[in-house]
């Protein structure tokens, strides 16, 4: 008998302490509905930290309502911040508990607010560069908007700002498959599409995601056929390619929105060179040189177009039998090759350490010292050049 006294008292102390816990709850309540949060939120603490509350829909509604209240005042002294990862914790407690839906409409009201609550603390953290807790905090604002009682009470809408948001902060973040999935559900939304194109084929395209990158930036291109970001990495992607004149298109856009930039002009002037269009690569590279005058590697590059030209005649002109007639080419071939010789040594002003610029000078000088004793000298000193660096 004195075995069963004693379990019934343990039981009757159990009940007691769980009743004065949800007293305190009750008291918390009460203080809160007064207006003194402080005294609230250290009943509620308490009443919270006992295990017989722990069931209580009621005992984690006012957490929650306390907490967010603090938040909301900027008192830190009762919550801070990333408190509302609490408060969203304590109102999904009452959703399970609340079986009854006795809290439905008052969890959409906290709900209302929450959602502004925790877009706040998820640019906070953005701004001070915590890039992995923003997505988070994103994320959840989200899952908020997306709550029924949420819903219920504002309506059904996507909220495309904090998508980008989350978006920004997952691609921050690297975590370039989250940003890619929230990048592509943006794009239906028309929401800052031309930054979101961008980010998108610059997230697939770190992924390895090379084809669908190259698929994004052409619609992107479509779209905003003003967008040098995209206009580049189409040019460098074709230029990387074994088509570098697909790369044309797009820098005839790229030019026509930057006419002095010798960047573009140049790269399209090299693509005529690679596939032996010289004509037209002279052209463009004259066209950079009118631009600026002191670039290097349109002035070589002439030179070297040139120079070509000059080794195929001399090449022809071997084959001639007329010793007249091969005499009076030959003069021409030495003509042609001082013609050219000045590209070349204007390469050599702009770049003096550029080895191709003076084996070329070199073997320049060393024909035409055939015509005049003046290019000796210069062939001598362009072998010690050589042999210095």
């Amino acid at each position: 008998m004195r075995r069963i006294s004693f379990v019934m008292a343990l039981l009757c102390c159990i009940t007691f302490s769980a009743n004065a816990q949800k007293g305190k709850v009750t008291m918390a309540k009460s203080y809160f509905t007064s207006g003194d949060v402080a005294m609230a939120k250290k009943l509620i603490d308490q009443a919270m930290e006992h295990d017989g509350c722990a069931d209580n829909a009621q005992g984690h509604f006012i957490f929650g309502q306390i907490y967010q209240s603090g938040i909301e005042s900027g008192d830190k002294s009762i919550a801070v911040s990333s408190d509302v990862k609490r408060v969203w914790e304590a109102y999904q407690e009452v959703e399970k508990l609340d079986v009854k839906k006795k809290y439905a409409k008052k969890l959409g009201a906290q709900y209302k607010n929450l959602f502004i609550d925790y877009q706040n603390y998820g640019i906070e953290e953005f701004n001070v560069n915590n890039f992995k807790e923003a997505y988070d905090a994103f994320i959840t604002t989200l899952n908020i908007g997306k709550n029924p009682y949420y819903v219920a009470v504002v309506g059904e809408k996507v909220d495309t700002t904090i998508m980008y948001f989350a978006a920004l902060a997952a691609h921050q973040s690297e975590d370039y498959a989250n940003a890619e999935k929230l990048y592509k559900e943006l794009l239906p939304y028309d929401f800052k599409s031309e930054n979101v194109y961008e980010m998108l084929s610059f997230v697939l395209k770190t992924q390895g995601k090379e084809e669908e990158a190259v698929k994004i930036m052409t619609e992107g291109i479509k779209r905003f056929p003003n967008n040098n970001y995209m206009l580049v990495e189409m040019i460098n992607y074709y230029l990387e390619s074994p088509n570098p004149a697909d790369a044309i298109p797009y820098l005839d856009e790229a030019i026509a929105l930057n006419p002095t930039s010798v960047a573009f002009i140049r790269s399209k002037a090299n693509i005529y060179d690679k596939i032996k269009d010289y004509e037209q690569a002279v052209k463009l590279y004259n066209e950079v040189l009118a631009i600026d005058p002191n670039d290097f590697f349109s002035t070589y590059s002439i030179g070297v177009i040139e120079l070509q030209k000059v080794n195929d005649f001399q090449k022809e002109v071997q084959n001639i039998s007329d010793f007249k007639l091969y005499d009076k080419k030959m003069a021409e071939v030495y003509e042609n090759y001082k013609a050219v010789l000045p590209y070349f040594e204007k390469a050599h002003q702009l770049n003096s350490d550029d080895r191709n610029t003076m084996t070329t000078l070199k073997e320049i000088y060393y024909k035409l010292r055939n015509i005049d004793d003046k290019y000796e000298g210069m062939y001598n000193d362009m072998v010690n050049k050589l042999n210095t660096y």
